[in-house]
């Protein structure tokens, strides 16, 4: 993709094929995170808040890591370890993520029979 020029960053589910092999889910506690660079450039970063989140990326590295602030159950602040990646992804993510959730809520591909 780097030859090409084209650079991105977006999620991606966990059961793609072609992923590389990360820790477990369970391996992995809150603020922990790991990444994998594939031959051709291709970053993948697996990092845990309260559920794993995956990104696929060919603009960074996703080596470099943040603390940002997380609110515990009981209103007191945590600093969480974060990828920078995740922090810029979720700065500059669009209306795409909104409206990919929107069209979840709505099943419009029923098929009825009219006579």
């Amino acid at each position: 993709m780097t030859k090409n020029k084209l650079y991105g960053c977006g999620t991606v589910r966990k059961n793609l094929k072609g992923l590389p092999k990360l820790k477990a889910k369970k391996e992995l506690r809150r603020g922990d995170s790991n990444h994998a660079v594939r031959a051709d450039g291709i970053c993948c970063v697996c990092w845990k808040d309260k559920r794993c989140t995956q990104l696929l990326l060919t603009i960074h590295k996703g080596e470099e890591v943040t603390q940002i602030s997380r609110k515990e159950n009981d209103g007191s602040d945590t600093q969480v370890t974060c990828p920078n990646v995740v922090v810029e992804y979720n700065t500059f993510k669009g209306c795409i993520d909104k409206a990919v959730k929107l069209i979840s809520f709505y099943t419009i591909d029923r098929k009825s029979r009219k006579w």
